[in-house]
């Protein structure tokens, strides 16, 4: 059997050629991995039974809280909470979260009573409701109040308080209806959750789509060699396969821009989300060791995420990350090997890479794994720097397409030739997003100037180019006057909405795009023009809504709708970010 040369943890571990896995001298030229994308027949998520429009809506359903992984708490504190309301026979409800971790439950809205109540764990005799009933004891944030508080007292000008029991200083009520009803319980101090108006569920519609790229130059030798992961289309979404450990065991994680950490669920893991295929067992790989809390791996997830490093008895690293819907993934820090196809079937492999091994956590929307590719210290393209020249590209064609693109790494990536633009990447708010500068947007050929001021979000890059959201968002002052001038220029029938975080829909004309002006969006030193198929998308039958959607807070996010059939390349030491008009269907 051949010996596998690994060199440092940043660099490539090769073999002998027999062995199939790349050369030294074959590394030279990069490689590229196959994107998938949510909905595609390949990815795990395929439904047959889903309609367009189904999958549509439930991708944007899936992308409800990004924008405030963005921005400044201080900032996403300016915005205002906002909570559905749902006619249910006459009476409404409304959905908000309660406990740590949050646990969404539903309420009748009633302007005739003041006490917020709900029926909790263990309940004699309550209704029935389709949904679980929540359980204080798995919640950190819930504490009875003691009898001699204000808030007890409270209940006796319009209620009635029970205490009356010396065992129990805890302060129990009643309230009894008119039609003889009651509700009695326990009263608690705990922490109440409500979606926010820019946690719109808005950017997961296609939040993966990172759909169908090819080699960009022609086959020299050593873009033959270079190393493939396949990514698969999933509701929006976009998956991409690689292998963990050794002997080397096949994953797929959702690929993001807007994220660092490569992480995938572990056995044994407790209340994981389900997939089709096994989880990773670390007990079976020999390339499997925990990192340590004293490393600074583990010191790198303080400046984006938490590490808990709190146990006496357990030196490892623990992390743990928190999603803007409450939702979060915690494991144990740790190096493994990760290996990549290759386009000829060798592969290549990433010995010593941090990963995070999820074995307990709360995913409502079925992710099973995240490929980090942000500019974290513990990110995919971050690891692998050196050894593709701090560069990576993509094309994402139309979001309906269902073929498979490919991620494509070192000089397999470069964007060039006839049409290609570039912008430099600039500072931003947060280390492991991408910025840019946006100095303006034309309608046509008339251009509207972005003015920064002292709220915008940063004096130097004030846009997120990000693979994960899938509108765009303006914030209000430009939105207001952006959105009277694409009115000004389209003469179809305007038409309601179909969702809220619309606020610009017509009647879709015979053919999507007659009738729909160009939108360019003018980076510093880059024009990149926007086609109406992406600026205007159809939400439902005969419905077609402008895609570029209002941002209550100071910012922008410049979604992959907008990216669409542009080859978008990132090139690190330049510090640049390239696009090239292209179709990506054909690449």
């Amino acid at each position: 059997m051949a010996r596998r040369r690994c060199w440092s943890w940043r660099r490539w571990c090769t073999a002998e050629k027999n062995e199939g896995v790349l050369t030294d001298e074959g590394l030279k030229g990069g490689f590229s991995v196959e994107l998938i994308h949510r909905n595609s027949p390949q990815s795990p998520f395929y439904d047959p039974t889903e309609t367009p429009f189904q999958q549509l809506h439930n991708a944007f359903h899936r992308s409800i809280n990004r924008v405030n992984n963005f921005y400044p708490k201080s900032k996403a504190s300016q915005m205002t909470p906002l909570s559905e309301i749902i006619a249910n026979s006459g009476a409404y409800l409304m959905r908000y979260s309660i406990g740590t971790p949050p646990f969404e439950v539903m309420g009748f809205v009633d302007t005739g009573s003041d006490l917020v109540w709900l029926q909790c764990n263990p309940c004699k005799g309550c209704s029935n409701q389709t949904t679980p009933f929540f359980d204080p004891s798995k919640s950190s944030t819930y504490k009875p109040i003691s009898c001699d508080s204000k808030e007890c007292d409270s209940l006796l000008t319009s209620h009635e308080n029970l205490c009356h029991s010396k065992d129990d200083p805890n302060c129990k009520y009643r309230i009894i209806y008119d039609d003889q009803t009651f509700t009695k319980g326990t009263l608690a101090f705990e922490t109440l959750t409500f979606s926010s108006i820019t946690g719109w569920q808005l950017h997961n519609a296609f939040h993966r789509s990172i759909n169908r790229v090819n080699n960009f130059y022609p086959k020299s030798k050593a873009s033959q060699m270079t190393p493939l992961s396949e990514i698969i289309a999933n509701s929006g979404a976009y998956l991409m396969r690689y292998s963990i450990g050794t002997p080397p065991f096949e994953v797929m994680g959702f690929v993001d821009t807007g994220s660092d950490l490569v992480w995938l669920q572990c056995n044994p893991c407790k209340g994981c989300s389900n997939q089709t295929t096994p989880f990773f067992d670390p007990s079976k790989s020999s390339t499997y060791k925990p990192i340590s809390c004293d490393s600074k791996e583990c010191d790198s997830l303080l400046t984006s995420h938490e590490n808990l490093c709190h146990s006496k008895d357990d030196p490892n690293c623990k992390y743990r990350i928190i999603y803007d819907d409450q939702t979060f993934t915690k494991g144990t820090l740790a190096f493994e090997t990760l290996t990549f196809s290759s386009i000829t079937g060798s592969s290549v492999a990433f010995p010593k890479f941090p990963i995070g091994c999820d074995q307990a956590r709360k995913f409502y929307s079925n992710r099973f794994g995240v490929v980090g590719l942000g500019k974290g210290g513990v990110s995919l393209i971050t690891q692998m720097g050196p050894s593709i020249d701090f560069k990576f590209s993509y094309c994402l064609p139309y979001f309906k397409s269902k073929g498979t693109s490919k991620l494509n790494f070192g000089i397999n990536a470069v964007v060039a030739g006839p049409g290609t633009v570039s912008t430099p990447l600039k500072q931003g708010s947060l280390d492991t997003l991408y910025f840019l500068k946006l100095e303006g947007m034309s309608v046509g050929s008339k251009r509207i100037e972005f003015v920064d001021n002292s709220t915008s979000i940063d004096a130097n890059g004030n846009a997120v180019i990000d693979s994960g959201t899938t509108l765009t968002f303006m914030e209000d002052n430009f939105y207001a006057k952006l959105e009277p001038e694409v009115m000004a220029q389209i003469k179809l029938e305007r038409v309601q909405s179909p969702k809220r975080y619309f606020s610009l829909c017509y009647k879709s004309p015979a053919n999507n795009e007659t009738g729909i002006p160009f939108i360019t969006a003018h980076f510093a030193g880059a024009d990149v023009v926007l086609n109406p198929s992406s600026t205007f998308i159809e939400v439902k039958d005969n419905v077609i809504c402008f895609t570029i959607v209002r941002l209550p807070i100071p910012g922008i996010i410049f979604g992959n709708l907008a990216q669409m059939n542009y080859l978008i390349g990132f090139d690190l030491v330049k510090k640049t970010v390239s696009f090239k008009p292209t179709d990506c269907t054909k690449m």
